[in-house]
């Protein structure tokens, strides 16, 4: 029996002065799916994140407004969170680093360093003397061989020493014994995951602080980030971890630059299209590594039309049409190919071991390629037109498990849609573990359409009204 696994995640803080566009979800879509998928394994999996709120263009902003800070960053904290919320994206706590929980550990951090020997002239953390640390921490942690590669060649150059200050006046938290002298953005957001958990877990009986950040925890602690913040969360960050006596992340995940597109508001794209359409999309992009990825209008028509509304809701509704009009909306007694099905469960094995990768780029083609397998099969056997009812009923009902295993491997990428397909099926919320077990005597709603085609004049319109 698997071992249930406790894992906390993080995605980046959003910064309070920007509005959410496309290339600011890839991350975090990224992040989402992997935690909906642990979640299907049965792990207990948290994912925490926060504004980063703290810098001077938000006095700016503020004073300019009429308003308090504390106003400005709640106001953009909660249009940030409807924008994530809009893309399925989850959060067990989605904080703030202007919080009295992010100064205690931004001070306790700092005052441990300090005893540790780590701080210079009040402000440059000392990762210079880490070097050791790090090269067994990379050895040991779970990320990508591009960024293992990217972190052996940062030490092999000589690793500098860090500022981790900025001058006042400056909205932030001063550092202890130094009143012209602020925390950084960069330290303040990394701080932040642990303030964001110490306020959960205060809501949480089942999360206790010392179990996730004390050092020799047995839980896990992942981070996702972009590109350009690698750096800063596989060098930086543990050796801060480490010279504070806490524990260090187990992983750090990441992905490549998205072009052009991705300046796309979030609130434009979704008046065009659905979130599960990106999500997907997305997935089908993410490989796992750190190589730059184009985001191509044609190539998302054309996967999300083939794919998912022809290739897997298609799929659905050619059997659906038939057990709901000529079976009453029931399931036949046995499915009758067993080894195609049997077959398309085994694949999970593959499946789940590139999602743990987060190589979902091809964990879909893994699924897309089960979709074909599963539409051929009805393409040869169904005929509405048989006498042999019993057959129908079974190729039929065959179809109805196959469009079933295909949701469970997708629905940590398209929640919304394997909401709807659940509800089809009259099913609770589908786990990993259901693969093994058929549908078969049992009672499906009526069909309803679960997704249209993308059309043409929609990316025009969105492209127009960017």
């Amino acid at each position: 029996m698997t071992t249930r696994r406790r894992i906390l995640v993080t995605s980046p803080p959003a910064p309070a002065m920007d509005r959410i566009h496309l290339g600011n979800l890839v991350t975090r879509i990224q992040t989402d799916i992997w935690v909906r998928f642990q979640a299907m394994m049965g792990h207990q999996c948290i994912h925490i994140s926060a504004e980063c709120a703290h810098g001077r263009d938000i006095m700016v902003k503020a004073e300019h407004d009429g308003i308090s800070v504390e106003e400005l960053i709640e106001a953009t904290r909660r249009d940030h969170v409807r924008d994530f919320t809009d893309f399925g994206i989850r959060y067990d706590n989605f904080y703030t680093t202007h919080a009295s929980e992010n100064r205690f550990y931004l001070e306790e951090t700092y005052n441990r360093c300090v005893t540790r020997g780590r701080i210079a002239d009040h402000r440059f953390f000392q990762l210079s003397k880490c070097t050791g640390f790090l090269g067994k921490w990379i050895r040991r942690s779970t990320i990508s061989d591009d960024i293992r590669n990217q972190l052996v060649e940062r030490l092999d150059d000589g690793l500098q020493d860090v500022d981790i200050s900025c001058d006042t006046p400056c909205l932030g938290f001063e550092i202890p014994g130094d009143a012209k002298k602020c925390f950084s953005c960069q330290l303040d957001s990394l701080v932040g995951y642990m303030a964001s958990f110490d306020e959960l877990s205060d809501t949480r009986r089942d999360l206790a602080f010392a179990t996730f950040w004390d050092r020799g925890a047995a839980t896990e602690l992942h981070h996702f980030v972009s590109k350009e913040d690698i750096d800063l969360h596989a060098l930086i960050w543990p050796a801060l971890l480490d010279s504070a006596g806490r524990r260090t992340p187990t992983g750090v995940h990441s992905h490549g630059s998205l072009d052009a597109a991705s300046e796309i508001l979030a609130s434009t794209f979704l008046t065009h299209f659905r979130s599960d359409d990106l999500r997907y999309y997305y997935a089908i992009i993410l490989d796992g590594t750190t190589s730059n990825m184009d985001f191509s209008l044609a190539d998302f028509e054309a996967a999300v039309n083939s794919e998912l509304v022809d290739g897997l809701a298609g799929l659905a509704g050619r059997c659906a049409a038939v057990i709901n009009t000529r079976f009453e909306n029931r399931l036949a007694d046995s499915v009758g190919a067993t080894d195609l099905i049997e077959s398309m469960v085994q694949k999970g094995d593959v499946i789940a071991q590139l999602m743990e990768a987060t190589a979902f780029s091809k964990a879909t083609r893994e699924i897309a390629a089960l979709a074909d397998l599963a539409n051929q099969y009805v393409d040869v056997h169904i005929s509405e037109d048989s006498d042999d009812e019993s057959a129908l009923h079974a190729v039929c009902t065959d179809g109805i498990n196959m469009f079933r295993l295909l949701v469970i491997y997708l629905k940590p990428i398209v929640p919304a849609f394997a909401a709807r397909a659940e509800s089809y099926l009259n099913v609770q919320p589908l786990r990993f573990v259901d693969r093994h077990q058929l549908l078969t005597r049992h009672y499906v709603h009526t069909f309803e359409p679960l997704l249209a085609k993308i059309e043409k004049s929609r990316v025009e319109a969105m492209i127009v009204s960017q």
